[in-house]
């Protein structure tokens, strides 16, 4: 009896369980929450430290935060502290940069100030700016113009004080995506001096290939060639042409 109602139970058991339908909404785990502050640590080297278009001396080491705090969806504040140091040199070079930048949906405005300082010379200068950015077709192109307050007196070859200077940029990139890690990125860029230097007109052109290999999903390995063409006014000065090289590692958290 006891035999028979256990072989009731396990095929009443059988019978319900096989005709169960699966849920139709089965419970999915959820995507991990990426809680990183989206801030990234960026140390450099590069072979020569070409500052628009003057070479201040070989190389070059740095390192860079860039913190960006988003204020709404269009809203974005950055603070970007960056220090060099050239090797065997006496040149140091503090520079605290801050920016706003708000999306026009046609067009990224920003303002931005830079305060540089440099320890070794006990000099400092600042510089409000304007930037534009916007992405199509795969192209990034940007512009910038800067307002130096000691750019007139050549203050960047002798650390003297002078009249103000603009320096204007633009120029483009386009991100070549070659596999899951690894891209291609060649740039191209040219500026323009109003008594920046303390002459006026065309600087120079760069051209540049950079070559970003993502080493993990929060760190990036970027080396890069690049070619400083001096043109028009910075020409004139007798400024050089410069072939430099560098690579940058970049961490976010």
């Amino acid at each position: 009896m006891k035999k028979a109602l256990l072989c009731l139970l396990v095929s009443v058991a059988g019978f319900t369980q096989a005709g169960t339908k699966p849920a139709k909404n089965p419970v999915v785990a959820p995507a991990p929450v990426d809680d990183s502050l989206g801030f990234s640590l960026t140390a450099g080297y590069d072979s020569s430290y070409i500052f628009r278009g003057v070479n201040y001396g070989d190389h070059l080491l740095s390192v860079g935060l860039s913190a960006p705090i988003k204020l709404t969806d269009k809203a974005t504040f950055t603070f970007a502290p960056w220090y060099g140091h050239i090797a065997g040199e006496s040149y140091d070079e503090l520079d605290l940069v801050a920016s706003l930048t708000y999306d026009l949906g046609f067009v990224t405005a920003g303002v931005g100030y830079t305060w540089y300082y440099y320890p070794f010379s006990d000099f400092s200068t600042s510089e409000p700016n304007i930037t534009l950015s916007k992405s199509f077709a795969g192209f990034n192109w940007f512009a910038g113009a800067y307002l130096d307050v000691n750019a007139d007196g050549g203050d960047l070859f002798a650390n003297k004080g002078g009249d103000e200077g603009w320096y204007f940029e633009t120029g483009v990139n386009y991100p070549i995506k070659v596999t899951e890690s690894f891209s291609l990125v060649p740039e191209v860029k040219i500026s323009y001096g109003d008594k920046y230097y303390g002459v006026s007109g065309f600087n120079n052109v760069i051209v540049k290939l950079t070559a970003p290999i993502a080493l993990t999903k929060t760190a990036t390995l970027a080396p890069y060639i690049a070619g400083s063409f001096a043109i028009d006014s910075l020409e004139d000065l007798g400024v050089e042409d410069y072939l430099v090289g560098g690579v940058a590692l970049t961490v976010t958290f």
